[in-house]
């Protein structure tokens, strides 16, 4: 009977075990299956057994408006080790080979060579040259624990050209600054991914998983800046800056008037954008704290290496990335008269034949607001307060239009707002609102005082003024590419308001060329060009002795195209106010960019009289030396036979020719004389009697009559040597020319 009972008992404990066992295997059986089923465990299953490596995507290039590369991705390596599969006794070669390879501390390599872990960066972003260095070291001691990773690595072929309108990159190729900042999610592209198997320790192990998710590089970006344009603007800029050391640097745009896009945008001091961390100019490195020197100092000790203020390098990086040109706001002074004159003409105020009258000084509510010319100018009319630049004259230009027309024009020519360029860190000047501009603050606004602008608010004001008056948004993008080629945006010209009347701006672009061209012409003056502009100096505000000067210019007046504008913060050096320090560098810019621009020199009658020459006697000299001589007299040549020396000329000694003619020059015996046949240029213009009389491979000499006055209306009367007639290639014509009175 006992028996039976334990087989009984016997027989149902090992069901019990048999269902538990079961219901074990079942349990296991079902998490494998979630594992296996579900996103979630599947997902963390993987991150156990999977590693990613990322695959960085290429920036988009960064294009100027000719297709020149200012910016481009390259591709480089980061080198990572695997210290836990490193051989103990490699691990001392290895050290020592990368710290040497790869300039770095010995100890500190060596230290991440012996962690006993699966990763160490060891450096980041080397070139092709020192990746391959390392592919052979593996492979001559069979040590693959180094991986080098690709990555890409941002590269500014033109160095410093522009580096404040592209910009520069992080480490992690995010733009920081410039274009490469504001566009950065059109030019960062996204990122890949390579998904593979690897062990318990983290080592890639042999299977076929592998799973690779390629990079979308960014799209890139076409600008409207012309490098060749700011080329020229920073070359000019940095003499201004060198001759007159402002000691809160300087600054310049160029601008197409009808377009808004920007040709050019300078500052100086600049940077490397290869390397912007360093302070790049020699005048920032002075200013640096040195290791001898604390960071705080007190006044007493501020005033070392003659005289200026020490900053730290972190203090010096943000002065030379920063864009003065949109960031930061001054006092125009005299320049921003272009916008009260357009003002008063445009509403009426005043005429161009209206009168003003300056003793000197004015009285505005008991507050006397003085003239540059103490003595006065007497009475003068709109073009001659421009030309002369008078205050008294503008405040009561100003008082005929009145604070609330005044208010309203601040609005229209967008002094009270942003421009919104496509650059990051714009600015805002301040201005006096309508309710509280009184009789004084309206006076000593109309001059250029108290109203305060950053530099692309004043361009894009005097762009509206003298492009028949319309508004238009400032832009530094052209054009949006794709990897393919495609364009995919393109940024055309946006109008925000028309401003004055076409008409209005016509007359005021000739009242603003009469300013450049007075009294012999401005510094701003380039004989052969029409030029509008108006120079401005203005002191900072409780700060005697402390300005700003500054040039705003356009051309060619009769249909403009460009706008330039000239900042100088703060000359320490020379001159200070705006035609000394500003119009130089306006005319600098002006010279170089008009031609390349394709406009050629216009010279009136009395131009080309002035700018003859005298031809030497170059016979008998060396080819070398007869050229050189040439040149430097504003003559060109043009060399016949394969000579040593000079045997012949044309035309000869004592001829006097304009300048840019051309002598040619015969270097061998018996030589066959080139003729050309000379066109009529009687009833033309000086100007196109030169341009076809050059053109026919003839000089040119000019004969004037006795008025000067009225050179636009003066036409060629006759000529020296008749039309028609064969003669020697070089043979100077002589035209003679009179004035019509002007109707």
């Amino acid at each position: 009977m006992a028996s039976q009972v334990n087989k009984k008992m016997k027989f149902k404990l090992n069901v019990v075990v048999t269902i538990v066992l079961v219901v074990f295997v079942l349990y296991i059986i079902y998490n494998m299956l979630s594992v296996v089923f579900n996103p979630f465990y599947r997902e963390y299953a993987n991150d156990q057994q999977l590693t990613s490596t990322t695959i960085n995507a290429n920036r988009g290039t960064v294009y100027d408006t000719n297709m020149n590369i200012l910016a481009q991705s390259t591709t480089v390596w980061n080198v990572q080790i695997t210290p836990s599969n490193i051989a103990k006794e490699d691990k001392e070669l290895v050290a020592s080979f990368l710290s040497e390879l790869l300039k770095l501390d010995y100890n500190e390599v060596y230290e991440k060579v012996c962690q006993d872990n699966n990763y160490a960066m060891i450096a980041k972003k080397i070139d092709k040259v020192t990746a391959d260095e390392i592919r052979e070291f593996k492979s001559e001691h069979d040590i693959f624990a180094i991986h080098l990773i690709e990555d890409t690595k941002r590269y500014y072929p033109n160095n410093e050209l522009a580096c404040h309108i592209i910009g520069f990159v992080g480490n992690d190729n995010q733009g920081l600054y410039g274009v490469e900042k504001y566009y950065d999610e059109v030019l960062q592209g996204t990122p890949g991914k390579i998904m593979s198997a690897t062990d318990a320790k983290g080592n890639a192990i042999a299977t076929t998983y592998e799973e690779t998710h390629d990079a979308v590089d960014g799209n890139s970006i076409v600008l409207t800046v012309d490098q060749t344009i700011q080329y020229y603007t920073e070359k000019a800029l940095e003499v201004t800056f060198n001759d007159n050391l402002p000691a809160q640097g300087c600054c310049a745009i160029v601008m197409n008037v009808n377009t808004g896009e920007i040709l050019a945008m300078a500052n100086y001091p600049n940077y490397d954008l290869n390397d912007p961390w360093s302070i790049y100019t020699e005048y920032l490195q002075n200013l640096m704290i040195t290791d001898e020197e604390p960071e705080s100092q007190d006044e007493s000790q501020q005033s070392t290496n003659e005289d200026k203020e020490k900053y730290t390098k972190g203090e010096l990086q943000l002065i030379q990335w920063s864009n003065k040109a949109i960031e930061k706001a001054y006092e125009p002074g005299s320049v921003f008269k272009v916008i009260t004159a357009a003002s008063a003409l445009d509403s009426g105020a005043v005429t161009m034949h209206s009168t003003f009258s300056c003793s000197g000084r004015m009285t505005v509510a008991n507050r006397v607001m003085s003239c540059h010319n103490t003595s006065g100018h007497g009475v003068l009319d709109l073009t001659g307060a421009i030309v002369n630049s008078c205050n008294p004259a503008f405040i009561q230009i100003g008082s005929a239009l009145g604070s609330e027309r005044f208010s309203e024009y601040l609005r229209l020519f967008g002094i009270t707002e942003k421009t919104g360029i496509d650059l990051n860190g714009e600015g805002q000047g301040l201005y006096i609102s309508e309710e509280n501009m009184g009789v004084v603050e309206l006076a000593s606004s109309s001059f250029g005082q108290t109203t305060t602008v950053t530099g692309i608010q004043m361009i894009s004001a005097i762009s509206a003024a003298v492009n028949g008056g319309y508004l238009v948004q400032p832009h530094v993008l052209k054009e949006v590419i794709d990897v393919d080629g495609n364009i995919v945006e393109t940024v055309g010209t946006t109008i925000k308001r028309q401003v004055i009347s076409e008409d209005i701006s016509e007359g005021l672009n000739v009242a603003l060329q009469a300013m450049v061209e007075a009294n012999g012409g401005s510094t701003a003056y380039v004989q052969g060009y029409s030029i509008g502009g108006k120079s401005g100096t203005s002191q900072k505000r409780n700060q005697n002795g402390i300005y700003v000067g500054s040039f705003a210019a356009f051309a060619p007046v009769e249909s403009p195209e460009i706008a330039v504008i000239v900042i100088v913060d703060e000359p320490t050096q020379g001159a200070y106010y705006g035609a000394a320090v500003a119009g130089p560098v306006v005319k600098m810019i002006m010279e170089d960019t008009l031609p390349y621009l394709g406009y050629s020199k216009e010279y009136t009658a009395e131009e080309l009289a002035q700018i003859e020459n005298s031809v030497p006697n170059v016979i008998n000299n060396d080819v070398a030396a007869a050229k050189t001589l040439i040149d430097s007299l504003g003559l060109t040549t043009q060399v016949i036979g394969d000579g040593d020396k000079v045997i012949d000329q044309t035309p000869r000694v004592g001829s006097t020719i304009a300048s840019g003619g051309k002598i040619i020059l015969y270097t061998t015996e018996n030589y066959t004389q080139q003729t050309t046949t000379v066109p009529n240029v009687v009833g033309l213009t000086p100007s196109e009697a030169n341009r076809l009389l050059i053109n026919a491979g003839l000089n040119v000499s000019f004969s004037g009559g006795s008025d000067g006055s009225n050179n636009t209306t003066a036409t060629v009367t006759a000529q020296s040597v008749a039309a028609d007639t064969e003669v020697a290639v070089g043979t100077v014509v002589q035209i003679t020319y009179s004035h019509v009175a002007a109707d």
